[in-house]
């Protein structure tokens, strides 16, 4: 009798160490394929995990993993390495293969999202990356302003409505910022105010860091959306002087 339950309980213990070494392949995969992770040297360990687990088990999906793993391997070398600046940076990752952005897992793709960002962010210069809308929106209207100012032979500049501006974008050398946006002109008689009109202008400005640090402005894109006729011509002309 005591033989009998020794045995049984050996069986049990068999039986529950195996079902602890079960994995299923397919679910740790697509586990692992889908999870993001803010340090890479984990997401290097846990594809080791995989292969090392299911390297002489049946999985279809090992190629996968080895792909990931090398994605991985790519974004600890250009995450963890220090730059002199933004731009070298930028070279790097251009010039960098299997990217983690090219990813065909949605994990890879998120966790090279989120570290870029974060390693973006400590290259560039602080007050570049506070600059908004507000940044440019005067300088913006001043130009539309500017462009108008001649007006034609009955009207003048007056004021200047903002249609619509969108978020700064930073530029590829990561030392500047621009912005576009459509601004509404409004003209009106030069003797007694009777005559009114409006010109719609679309304009792109920069705003570029030197170095010391400040920041300059600059116009660097027009086009002429609505404009009376006479007013096309002046247009053009106060642009070259802007640009």
């Amino acid at each position: 009798m005591y033989k009998n339950i020794y045995n049984w309980s050996l069986l049990l213990i068999a039986f529950f160490l195996l079902s602890c070494e079960q994995r299923d392949p397919e679910v740790e995969f697509q586990r692992l394929a889908e999870t993001s992770f803010t340090n890479v040297r984990d997401a290097i360990d846990a594809t080791n995990d995989y292969i090392d687990y299911f390297y002489k088990k049946s999985s279809r999906h090992l190629q996968e993993v080895y792909q990931m793993r090398t994605e991985y391997r790519v974004m600890d070398a250009l995450f963890n390495e220090s730059y002199h600046d933004y731009v070298e940076f930028i070279d790097r990752v251009n010039e960098a293969k299997n990217k983690g952005e090219d990813s065909s897992s949605a994990g890879v793709r998120e966790t090279w999202r989120q570290l870029f960002s974060k390693k973006k962010h400590s290259l560039l210069d602080p007050g570049l990356e506070k600059l908004d809308k507000s940044s440019f929106e005067a300088y913006m209207s001043e130009n539309a302003r500017e462009l108008c100012k001649d007006g034609t032979i009955f009207m003048k500049a007056d004021e200047c409505d903002v249609v619509e501006l969108g978020e700064p974008q930073l530029t590829d050398d990561g030392f500047s910022k621009t912005c576009e946006g459509t601004f509404r002109v409004h003209l009106k008689g030069k003797l007694v105010g009777l005559l009114k009109s409006t010109a719609l202008i679309k304009l792109k400005g920069k705003i570029v860091g030197d170095g010391i640090p400040t920041f300059q402005y600059k116009m660097v894109e027009y086009e002429i959306i609505e404009a009376p006729t006479e007013l096309k011509d002046v247009i053009s002309t106060a642009a070259q002087l802007l640009i």
